[in-house]
Order: C-alpha cells, then structure tokens, then sequence
C-alpha cells in the first residue's frame, strides 16, 4: 500500500506506475504484478515489492571501487595473513606496497601489528596497509625511513604514533600521523580514478542503491566526476561532501554545484577518530586503556569558523563525530551556529555517526534539528569490541531509536567501503541489531520498525541532502527511482535477509540493473 515513506507491494496486487521524463505520472493498483511504464521501455514482474530507490547516506565511491581492484586484507584472520597475502600481490603504488581493511579485532590475538612482521618480507618495499576504519596504519621499517620517523619524532596535533618500552614507533600511526605516510604516497592517475568510479556505481546498483551520500570527496576527483557526468557514464546518483579538515575546498576554491548526476553540495569535517583504534573522543578514558580518552582532531573555534565560512558560500555541513565527547564539540557547535544566525533553521547540519552519546545530549539534536547519520550496519561488527573499548558506557552508543523518538531525523548508510555498501545488511541491522555470528539482539531496546529502518534509506536520507521534495518517497511529481526486491523486507527474521534479491533498480524512470536471473529482458 501507498505510503509518504515507502511503498509496499503486497503479493498477487500490481502496482502501476505511468513515468514521463523520469518522473512519476500516476500511481495506481490493480491486481496481478507490478508494472513501470514510460515511452522507451517499460517492465511487468510479478510478485515483487517495490521501494523508493534506497540512498546510502555515507560511502566512499573512489574507495569503493580502488578496493575491488587493490590489495584487501578485509578476510584476514592474522597478522601473518595479512602478510601473505601482501607477498602475494604483485600491484605497486609507485614504489609502495599499499592496501587496506585489515581489522585486529577479528584477529586471535587482537593485538596491533607491528612493523617486524611486515620487515621480514618487506626489507626494502615501502608497506602502507590501512586498518578497516580508515583511521590507523600499519607500516613498515622501509616507510618509516623514508617518512623520517624515528623515536624523537613528534605526532602532529590529533595524531599518535604508538611506540614500544624503548620509545621506537612499532609502526602503527593514528589519525593524524598517517600523513606523515599518506603525503609521500604517488596520486592515483585520472584514469585510474574514473575507473574506480565507473566500478563503484555498477557495484552500487547491483545492490540497488539509487543514490550516494559521498564523503569526504577530495577536490581533485571533482573535475574527473564532472567529465563522467556529462559524458553520461554516471548511472548513481551523487551528493558530493567536500574534504573540509584542512580547508581543501577553500584552497581549491571550490563552490557548490548542480550537475545531471553529480552535486556537489556540502564539506566534511572530522572531530575524532574511530573507536577500534581508541581514537573515537570519549568523556572518560577507555575501559581497555585507561590512559586515553581519544583524540579530538579539531576544536570548536576552529570547527566553528571553518563551519560557518562553508556555510556562507552555500554549503551543508557533515562532522564525523563517533565519541560522546566529540558529539558533545559538535552539538555546541552546531548550537552556536543556529544561535548565532550563521545557520538558518533550514541548513543542514548533520552529524555523521553520531555513534555515543551523553543522555542529555539526545534530545539537543531534536532541539536544534541536527540530523543523525548513521550507519547501522556498525552495530553488527562494532558490538564486542565496543563492550571491550567502553565497557558499561555501551548502553549509549547506536542510539537510533533513542534519536528517533525524540523526533531527530536519522538517515541510513554504510560508510563503505569500511562496511558493506548492502543496504538490506543496514535495514536488517536497524530492525533486528544481531551482530555477526550471534542469533539475539544487541541492545535491544534500540531496535526500530521495519518502515522507520526503510525510510531512514529513503525520505530520511533525501532530507539530509535538501532534496525530499523531489525524491524519496512514491507519489505523482517526485522521481522516478525504485528499488525492486523479491521479498517484503517488513515481514522477514534476521535469518531471512540473506535470501533477499535486488531483481532492478529503477533511476529516472530508466533501467539502470536488471537481474537477468529473474527478470529477462
């Protein structure tokens, strides 16, 4: 039945939707199947459901398709793993060895790697493999060199390298040390980005994903996806958030801009790191390491000024923020700016994560409309070693139901390619919170209704980006993008998600995936 969120196709009922323009006509049931006309093709399933095209409100789309064709150690079990498999691709960077996802906290030991392991088969290869979050990594002695760090170098500000009992740096760098690496490594060709992006969308829609959040964009990927736009070999949706840390888009004078399938409408901040290497700001130290409390990355004078000259040119605001000190910093700034009169109640103001929080913060999001993004999907990975990192605290953290019912708007995403880009694995992970390999609820009170879960993938994440009145749900006048399943998601067990199928997704009223397994042409 029709509803402002989402759309439910019972079985043995058809819906039909006439789309002129890619966009939607009328809307009508009939019994029988599901039917989209439009004059150049037109496709009738039966049995099927049919949604508003489902947006993943963070990802990464250049990481997402460098990790198809580049070193992932994201199945690895070990240290030693990790190392065997590195010796066994034979890409280069440049000079450099370079791949990503590995996550100690799948590993037996659950202890950080160390630069001897990677020495022993890598004397003189520069190795620069980052951790799953994106905010630690693990390299070698060769890199180190070449990087000048030694036992008297110091991290810059919202950075640490971790050092042994004799002061030597063991190769592993948090957050803001990893430019100390990052900065010496070769630019990615054009070309090589193109094909990334190229790779990334046909991935998305096969997931049936109509539209991309993405994060973090640098400024160099802009004129790249600017060419791919107008040669029409952008099949996704994108929302572009500008790299804003340190004033990226300012240096590139970069403005807000309204292509075919590429916007770039926002700049994105980061007030911490990630919890899995202590780097997420807490208020209190760490259950498991009780000499921190994180890093802050940035202040809130100085997320308050570079906030407010974005906002001046046009821009929405997203602030990673995954610790409850760091959501603290960006719920007063945020505050300050409504206050103030530098952000109007209709700028966007979100809060990427939005991971833990004080009880008494919950209710200033509603207050102040600061939107949540949030990515369920952590939930599920993030339980154990989140009850490791802050012990008690946990009962504060993935609050979406607790955001929810204060009246918050919470959009869905995945933040991959750190997490599966599968936006049933999000909705799954919203309603039934059953991390991987367990069968009960984690926090279970924090679980929401199948349709909230498939609006936070559809409205909601279309009202983070100021477009709900154009998509998001199915009515007359609003776009023409479905997503077609060949299952009611309301209704299935966590079991019975792995049997859902993406059978099409439907952009502008145009196929743009089609699962020829189900559905010839």
């Amino acid at each position: 039945m029709i509803d402002t969120g989402f759309l439910i196709i019972m079985k043995a009922q058809q819906v039909k939707i006439e789309i002129a323009k890619g966009v939607i006509k009328s809307v009508s049931e009939t019994p029988g199947y599901v039917s989209l006309i439009n004059k150049k093709e037109s496709i009738n399933i039966k049995d099927v459901w049919l949604y508003p095209g489902f947006v993943d409100a963070h990802g990464h789309i250049v990481a997402l398709g460098q990790m198809i064709s580049s070193l992932n150690l994201s199945d690895c079990n070990t240290a030693l793993e990790c190392v065997v498999k590195a010796k066994n691709f034979k890409g280069r960077r440049g000079q450099w060895l370079v791949g990503r996802a590995w996550n100690h906290e799948n590993w037996n030991t659950k202890e950080y790697p160390t630069k001897k392991i990677l020495d022993a088969s890598f004397p003189d290869t520069p190795v620069s493999l980052t951790r799953v979050d994106g905010h630690t990594v693990w390299v070698n002695s060769f890199a180190l060199r070449l990087a000048g760090i030694d036992k008297n170098t110091t991290a810059p500000p919202g950075g640490a390298i971790m050092r042994d009992a004799n002061s030597e740096p063991t190769g592993i760098l948090i957050d803001n040390a990893m430019s100390l690496i990052s900065d010496l490594l070769p630019p990615r060709s054009e070309k090589a980005i193109e094909q990334y992006i190229v790779d990334a969308n046909k991935k998305l829609l096969s997931a049936g994903i109509t539209e991309v959040h993405d994060m973090d964009v640098s400024p160099a990927y802009i004129p790249i996806y600017k060419r791919l736009d107008e040669a029409g070999k952008l099949n996704v949706r994108i929302q572009a958030f500008v790299q804003a840390q340190n004033d990226e888009w300012l240096k590139n004078e970069i403005k807000p801009y309204i292509g075919n399938m590429f916007n770039v409408i926002g700049v994105k901040f980061y007030a911490d790191g990630a919890l899995g290497s202590h780097g997420a700001a807490m208020l209190e130290p760490y259950s498991d390491l009780p000499t921190s409390k994180g890093l802050l990355l940035i202040s809130e004078d100085e997320l308050y000024g570079k906030a407010a000259a974005a906002i001046d040119k046009g821009f929405h605001i997203a602030t990673h923020a995954i610790g409850d000190a760091a959501n603290h910093l960006v719920l007063n700034v945020y505050e300050r700016l409504r206050n103030d009169g530098i952000a109007s109640n209709d700028a966007i103001l979100r809060i990427e994560h939005t991971q833990i929080l004080k009880q008494s913060d919950i209710l200033r999001l509603a207050e102040s409309r600061i939107y949540a993004s949030m990515q369920a999907v952590h939930c599920l990975s993030d339980a154990e070693m989140a009850q490791k990192r802050i012990g008690n605290r946990v009962r504060n953290s993935y609050l979406w139901k607790s955001l929810m019912s204060v009246g918050t708007i919470v959009a869905g995403g995945s933040d991959f390619p750190i997490e599966s880009h599968n936006p049933l694995i999000g909705i799954d992970a919203f309603i039934h919170r059953t991390p991987i390999g367990k069968s009960e609820a984690w926090l279970s009170k924090e679980r929401i209704l199948p349709e909230q879960a498939i609006d936070a993938y559809t409205v909601n994440a279309h009202i983070l980006s100021d477009n709900a009145e154009r998509r998001g749900s199915i009515q007359k006048g609003l776009s023409a993008d479905f997503t077609i399943l060949n299952k009611d998601i309301g209704k299935l067990s966590h079991s019975d998600f792995a049997s859902v199928e993406v059978l099409a997704t439907i952009i502008n009223g145009k196929i743009a995936y089609l699962n020829d397994k189900y559905i010839p042409r």
